[in-house]
């Protein structure tokens, strides 16, 4: 079994699991502020598909210039001519860029054609968990991956916060566009092994429980 696990931003997340298991682990963006600098081993891996904002806070911004963690980012962020640095869709809206070397990893995203969901198969859990088979890995292993009410951090605009109709709304579109997608990930990739660490969620419905 070459298992790694994947770390989303959902409640249930439990730093502690994912950074003791014996699994290298992959965190799904904005869960790298639960993740990073949080114990003596950091994750080897963190992909994000979207510019790093203030969603992903300070401990992204620390992570983003750690040469100790490998970023996965889509091909699209594109390599420029002078100073191999990424541009093209800014990796930071304040201006930070990362740069080209065997710490960050351009993956292009292969989807397969479908026309059940429009954009669910281009969230960051599936990008990742695309990846991760790409590279050899049989066993994805989903921590945090609740689909339920997030963090105070999701989307940006914190619970306090106005606009709180609208963000939930927004909360739950994107929630099933995820679940959508995993589905579907599953159903093209029946060689996989998809498990969930991830009680009371909907993807166990289709992901085994138990390793």
């Amino acid at each position: 079994m070459n298992a790694i696990v994947l770390a989303c931003s959902g409640p249930s997340l439990d730093p502690t699991q994912v950074l003791e298991s014996e699994h290298q682990v992959v965190v799904i963006s904005t869960a790298i502020r639960s993740l990073y600098n949080v114990a003596s081993r950091l994750p080897e891996f963190w992909a994000f598909i979207d510019p790093i904002n203030k969603s992903h806070g300070t401990e992204g911004l620390q992570a983003a210039q750690d040469d100790r963690i490998i970023k996965i980012i889509p091909h699209k962020f594109h390599a420029n001519d002078e100073g191999g640095r990424l541009h093209g869709r800014k990796l930071h809206k304040a201006g930070i860029e990362l740069p080209i070397t065997d710490k960050v990893t351009r993956f292009k995203y292969q989807k397969p054609e479908t026309n059940q969901v429009p954009h669910a198969l281009w969230k960051t859990v599936c990008f990742a968990s695309a990846w991760a088979v790409s590279i050899g890995y049989d066993t994805l292993i989903y921590a945090g991956c609740d689909l339920a009410r997030p963090n105070e951090w999701s989307y940006g605009i914190r619970d306090d916060e106005p606009q709180s109709v609208a963000l939930e709304a927004k909360r739950t579109h994107q929630q099933s566009k995820t679940l959508a997608g995993l589905q579907m990930f599953r159903e093209n990739n029946q060689d996989i092994r998809m498990v969930s660490w991830t009680p009371d969620s909907r993807i166990n419905e289709f992901m085994e429980t138990q390793l």
